[in-house]
């Protein structure tokens, strides 16, 4: 069994692959489904029933580790939450967001709704528009070099 650190290092960067949905209970229909999903995902990363033993498929995780593995699914799902609060923090940018918005035809009060919103997005609608906007182009590859000639590139 792994160090209750190692532990958490090793969730806390899975978690970070794999953004969990900021939804807690289900109330529609297509929120059942992202959450039906994320166990999907959970499963195929291993991370389902961590307390169980190894030989029936968990982790033989200690009750410390099930602490743990609960912290940092929480501490992922806040990070979703809590990005857009931290970029309207400015009376400033929170006035530029708001305007925006009403110029898109959210409407001002757009950022009331945001949360909900994004929780209904689902698989699929990410999939779809992957595919409209991707069907062309299935990747891009960026390299990123010095110049010709550059000191830096003569470095290599």
């Amino acid at each position: 069994m792994p160090s209750d650190e190692t532990f958490r290092h090793e969730l806390r960067s899975w978690l970070a692959e794999h953004a969990p949905p900021a939804i807690a209970v289900a109330t529609t229909a297509e929120e059942a489904e992202v959450l039906r999903e994320w166990q999907r995902i959970l499963h195929a990363g291993g991370w389902v029933g961590i307390h169980w033993p190894v030989e029936y498929g968990g982790r033989g995780a200690s009750a410390t580790q099930v602490a743990i593995y609960n912290e940092e699914l929480a501490r992922a799902k806040k990070k979703l939450i809590g990005q857009q609060e931290i970029a309207n923090q400015s009376n400033e940018a929170f006035g530029y967001q708001c305007a925006l918005e009403e110029i898109y035809g959210l409407g001002f009060d757009y950022y009331k709704r945001l949360e909900h919103d994004v929780d209904a997005v689902t698989l699929d609608d990410i999939k779809r528009v992957a595919a409209k906007y991707f069907r062309d182009q299935p990747y891009v590859l960026a390299t990123v070099r010095p110049p010709e000639g550059s000191a830096a590139a003569k470095q290599k």
